[in-house]
């Protein structure tokens, strides 16, 4: 019984991570990886990702080859480099993880998709929209996923399926707010570094929008404030606003969303809320009458519960995007989300708001 219970166990682990495929196999699929970066955000966000995701760590790249052994150590890298191109020459490699400083990321793109080799790269992955047209011009079958990690935080998800299917009604308004510290750089670093989280977001959950107007302050080097009206299909208006005048200790986003049936407030990705819309008989508010307010608390992390869905990885999307970048690679998704068509839309809506 014992051993026919562990035999269950290991089927429907191999079942939750491969599905039948790998039920009927018995063979564990993984990606050979090669990362390239060490930097503090790979340290911070993107290497405690991949114990949870079915691949193997064949090599590390960093400016200084010290930096690569050391952390790759870490992970059970067992090849260490400082160039990614000799790294990729040498080594043979499913996929690279690019996390390097953003003027190399077309190189260092290039490069893998002449190599026949996966990329998953950090945004952005061009430093203008002509590069990262020619990249799209491309006619290797390699996939690139760029790392907008807002498209698959859980939250964002949700609200995104809400709007397609209008499970609330059609969307009448939606407010996205985005505070961040002051950026030491000119605008179009600002937008490309930070501001492109927010525009790509927007666009994700408005693919047809159209910039109405932009309206934009800067008081001091540094400190910029954008805030954008735009309008999609069906009557939807709504604003954005990008803003380097907060703190960076204390940088906070959220998005309003007024359905016809219920409004959903997001704030800081993990707290989101529901209140049921003004219903009226004879136009008088009902709430008035019966004093009563509908709130519903839709979701909310359960830190006390150590499950990966209650894990900052998770809510904050760098997790669920390198789980999509793994299943592309092995071939369980298509690559549809946050490619680099995708980008340029996006780059495209930067290039836009900073010439209004």
């Amino acid at each position: 019984m014992d051993r026919l219970m562990k035999y269950g166990s290991k089927k429907l682990e191999q079942y939750q991570s491969g599905g039948f495929q790998e039920v009927l196999s018995g063979e564990k699929k993984t990606v050979t990886l090669g990362l390239i970066g060490t930097g503090r955000h790979a340290r911070m966000n993107i290497f405690p990702t991949l114990p949870f995701l079915p691949v193997r760590i064949r090599a590390v790249c960093a400016a200084h080859k010290e930096n690569a052994e050391y952390y790759g150590t870490k992970y059970g890298a067992g090849a260490f480099y400082s160039s990614s191109a000799e790294m990729m020459d040498k080594e043979t490699l499913d996929a690279v993880i690019c996390c390097v400083n953003a003027e190399v990321h077309a190189q260092v793109i290039a490069k893998a998709l002449n190599k026949g080799i996966h990329v998953f790269c950090e945004k952005p992955a061009a430093q203008t929209t002509n590069d990262l047209k020619k990249l799209c011009d491309s006619d290797s079958e390699n996939l690139v996923q760029v790392g907008l990690q807002k498209r698959f935080v859980p939250n964002y998800q949700l609200l995104k399926h809400a709007i397609n299917e209008k499970k609330y009604g059609d969307l009448h308004t939606l407010q996205l707010e985005f505070g961040v510290g002051a950026y030491n750089g000119p605008a179009i670093e600002f937008m490309l570094e930070v501001g492109i989280h927010f525009i790509d977001l927007l666009r994700f959950l408005v693919p047809d929008v159209t910039i109405k107007n932009v309206m934009r302050q800067t008081n001091q080097k540094g400190k910029y404030n954008y805030l954008v009206s735009f309008s999609g299909d069906d009557s939807l208006i709504g604003s954005l606003l990008l803003s380097s005048n907060f703190d960076w200790q204390n940088g906070h986003e959220r998005i309003l969303a007024n359905f016809e049936k219920i409004n959903v407030v997001i704030e800081n990705l993990v707290n989101i809320s529901t209140t049921e819309n003004s219903r009226t008989l004879f136009s008088i508010p009902l709430e008035k009458v019966t004093k009563k307010r509908i709130v519903h608390e839709m979701w909310h992390p359960n830190y006390i519960s150590g499950e990966i869905q209650n894990s900052s990885l998770q809510q904050s999307g760098f997790l669920p995007e390198l789980q999509h970048f793994v299943d592309c690679v092995l071939g369980r998704a298509k690559n549809q989300i946050s490619n680099l068509e995708n980008s340029v839309k996006t780059h495209n809506l930067i290039d836009e708001i900073l010439r209004s």
